[in-house]
């Protein structure tokens, strides 16, 4: 199962504007999605390595611990994660790998690794911002 993030953004007259300048709402949707994008991307290369030691042939590799954003390992979760534009004024970020899911939010046998909830709460606390500068635009 792949996994999107859908963050809806309410604030006040911002469909009224956005509709008077949908180009300007669009980026600055598409700005807000990119830097959740890079947010996630940050947390799992600067997650800890403080969990269990793996070993593949010759290659160690320390896992994060239950809570902190999954470690990179070979870089497949990172380099899957994008921003989609499917349509004006939307955009999802989206990992690729069937396995995000699982460690987002955890499975019987592992704790969650959280890094789209951060991600998310980042783009909660950035959107004023990102908005504000979009609002002063039009």
């Amino acid at each position: 199962m792949v996994a999107t993030l859908s963050v809806t953004i309410n604030k006040n007259d911002l469909k009224r504007l956005a509709n008077a300048a949908p180009d300007e709402a669009d980026r600055a949707i598409r700005a807000l999605a990119e830097d959740g994008r890079t947010f996630a991307v940050l947390l799992i290369n600067e997650s800890p390595a403080t969990g269990r030691v793996y070993v593949r042939g010759k290659v160690s590799h320390t896992a994060s611990s239950p809570g902190e954003a999954p470690r990179t390992d070979i870089g497949t979760l990172i380099n899957s994660i994008r921003v989609e534009h499917p349509s004006k004024g939307q955009a999802n970020l989206v990992d690729g790998v069937e396995y995000g899911v699982y460690l987002e939010f955890g499975t019987d046998s592992m704790a969650a690794r959280p890094f789209f909830g951060p991600a998310a709460m980042h783009m909660e606390e950035s959107a004023s911002s990102v908005f504000d500068g979009f609002l002063e635009n039009v």
